[in-house]
């Protein structure tokens, strides 16, 4: 399966939105779509980027300028006027980015599946976690993810919770994704002080979150160990845990 996002970014911080606009399209190539055996043709991904990157723009443009309908002429230029750039993730296998998260290679029976029109809760949560040079936008995500929905031991198909055992026992052998996960939760904390501290937040609505993320540090702490993650415990960040990723600016 192949999922398209359209995202809007975060804007600048004097005017963050809490929440971005969300365009996505669910498409599962046919046989007949192949050009050679594993290998599904460029001609119709092509398409199918330009099609939901086109439909996005439009939908993105209509909520700006409040219309109901699609304008009968797009001007790139008035997309630029508005302060609007646009993102496409693809999401295939895995996300590979500081640390991996898989999605399963499977049609049809990977984590794709388990939530639709999104990635699932706890995906989002480890698409998250898994940046090594977290951003303020990434933590306001996880308050806002924390706020909203429990931290669950096991999830056991419920797509509302956060699936703290899963995300336990998928750095229970890796180190590395472990102690950036264990971090930026850290910094979701800290921000969070601040918040409150300005006024922005009301007590209440951190103590929620607090309990939420203590929840998954507490998984994150309690899960046992493997051999791997064990001896790359030992060389901590004297040698680099993540991979380096290039900020992509269109």
């Amino acid at each position: 399966m192949l999922r398209l996002r359209a995202r809007e970014p975060a804007r600048p911080p004097d005017q963050e939105r809490i929440e971005s606009d969300r365009v996505v399209a669910d498409w599962t190539p046919a046989p007949h779509h192949k050009a050679l055996d594993g290998y599904v043709s460029g001609g119709i991904l092509g398409v199918l980027f330009d099609c939901h990157r086109n439909w996005a723009t439009v939908h993105f443009l209509m909520q700006a300028k409040g219309l109901t309908r699609p304008p009968d002429i797009v001007l790139f230029p008035e997309l630029s006027s508005c302060g609007y750039m646009f993102h496409v993730d693809i999401f295939l296998d895995k996300l590979e980015f500081s640390h991996d998260v898989e999605f399963g290679k499977k049609p049809g029976d990977g984590r794709l599946e388990l939530d639709s029109p999104t990635i699932s809760l706890t995906d989002i949560v480890l698409e998250k976690l898994q940046i090594h040079k977290i951003a303020r936008k990434d933590l306001v995500d996880l308050m806002i993810l924390f706020f909203g929905h429990d931290v669950k031991p096991m999830a056991n198909g419920e797509k509302e919770a956060v699936d703290a055992g899963y995300i336990s026992g998928l750095m229970a052998d890796d180190w590395g994704f472990w102690y950036d996960a264990t971090q930026n939760l850290a910094k979701v904390r800290q921000l969070m002080g601040t918040f409150v501290g300005e006024g922005r937040m009301k007590p209440e609505a951190a103590s929620r979150i607090e309990a939420r993320v203590g929840a998954l540090e507490a998984g994150l702490r309690a899960v046992p160990k493997g051999r791997h993650w064990e001896k790359r415990s030992k060389v901590g960040t004297a040698k680099p845990w993540y991979r380096e990723v290039e900020e992509v600016v269109r």
